[in-house]
């Protein structure tokens, strides 16, 4: 299973409203929408509400990177949409630019390194094999660190086959969202963090991780979108958890749900 991509799947979008009533320390509901608005049974990616008596969140999981074609802004998402007054993702979209040349920084190896002089003989051939069968020269992920090369090395299959930011989800939602209040729940800087602050000996199991699992990229991200279109979610957390070690796992998930977890507890306190 693909070791990198698990990145372009996650919880990152929330639509929040605030209704005409007044208890900011209601106990708060979490539901599926499907069992408060029988009337929005359409298929789509899975949305779950949280409320109390004064505030509601609408939350899904995005996907940052899709293929053109992939139809899934209307029914529950649409109206949850408009019914919200601020759009929460995960970062601000609008600074992409500046974040990618932050990310490129913290991820460039000092002069005199190379990736392939970070890795053993075996791994370095496995490499070399791997990018070739894409088309691209190893000597253009040699300047990195191995969790930068393997972030970006995990995209190009994809890449390569049309998938864009631009049909992502939050390029989607930010544009149908107009004027709305916008909100982040990560900076840019810490998502790098995650991953420049990683053990070389941990950055380097990834790396090689996604090597390995470059053969089987587009299979397994056409998998995991379907079931998230169809809204499956029982089906698409199967295949996410088994797509990462524990230790990327951690990272990019539990801690992070954690984490979002107490913001959307927070963010309920405020009617």
């Amino acid at each position: 299973m693909i070791k990198a991509l698990i990145q372009s799947i996650s919880l990152g979008a929330l639509a929040l409203s605030a209704p005409a009533c007044a208890h900011p320390h209601s106990t708060p509901s979490l539901q599926p929408v499907e069992a408060v608005a029988a009337s929005s049974l359409e298929m789509g990616p899975a949305l779950w509400k949280v409320a109390d008596e004064d505030t509601t969140i609408y939350l899904f999981g995005t996907v940052h990177f899709l293929p053109e074609g992939v139809f899934w802004f209307d029914g529950q998402i649409k109206s949850a949409l408009t019914q919200a007054d601020e759009l929460v993702t995960e970062v601000d979209g609008t600074k992409a630019a500046e974040a990618g040349q932050t990310m490129v920084s913290a991820g460039t190896l000092p002069p005199g390194k190379t990736l392939r002089s970070l890795l053993s003989e075996e791994d370095k051939t496995s490499f070399e094999d791997a990018i070739g069968e894409l088309g691209i020269p190893p000597e253009a992920l040699d300047g990195y660190e191995p969790w930068f090369a393997a972030l970006q090395l995990s995209m190009l299959p994809l890449l390569l086959d049309g998938w864009t930011p631009e049909a992502g989800v939050e390029t989607v939602l930010r544009k149908a969202a107009g004027e709305k209040k916008t909100g982040e729940l990560e900076t840019a800087q810490f998502q790098i963090d995650m991953f420049d602050t990683l053990p070389q000996e941990t950055q380097i199991t990834y790396f090689n991780q996604v090597v390995a699992s470059l053969p089987e990229v587009k299979t397994t991200m056409d998998a995991m979108v379907q079931e998230w279109a169809e809204g499956d979610a029982a089906a698409l957390g199967a295949l996410v958890e088994g797509s990462s070690d524990d230790e990327v796992y951690r990272i990019v998930f539990s801690d992070r749900n954690k984490a979002w977890a107490g913001w959307i507890d927070d963010r309920l306190d405020a009617p």
